[in-house]
């Protein structure tokens, strides 16, 4: 008799310490991505705003290092080789604005990569 695939993989046991585990293995990215408001995270009354408040104040800032560089090539400085080394300096900081964004439109996708994680640790046998 030839069992299925999905029988093979119900008669292996569970991990009984997955969640300990996830945590473990989870617990620099979470903080990291708590911080900057990209963590997937189910919050309910007023801490609800808080990822997007993080995300506000993020994009706020960068804004706040690239307008008045932006301001002061364009008005300020007078020197060719000081302009180009403040555009290395706003060029980082664009970079990582488009990168902020990046992941901020990619959170949906974020969200559903850790819930396969989840779903793959509570399989994985001892």
């Amino acid at each position: 008799m030839h069992l299925s695939v999905q029988d093979e993989i119900d008669r292996r046991p569970r991990n009984l310490h997955y969640e300990k585990d996830i945590a473990y293995v989870t617990k620099y990215s979470k903080w990291i991505l708590k911080s900057i408001g990209i963590w997937p995270a189910i919050l309910e009354g007023v801490a609800r705003f808080l990822p997007k408040f993080a995300i506000g104040l993020s994009n706020f800032v960068l804004l706040f290092a690239i307008v008045p560089c932006i301001l002061h090539i364009t008005f300020e400085e007078k020197d060719t080789i000081v302009r180009l080394k403040l555009c290395g300096l706003l060029s980082f900081c664009c970079t990582s604005l488009m990168k902020y964004w990046a992941l901020t439109l990619r959170k949906p996708k974020i969200k559903d990569c850790i819930e396969q994680v989840w779903t793959d640790w509570k399989q994985v046998s001892e």
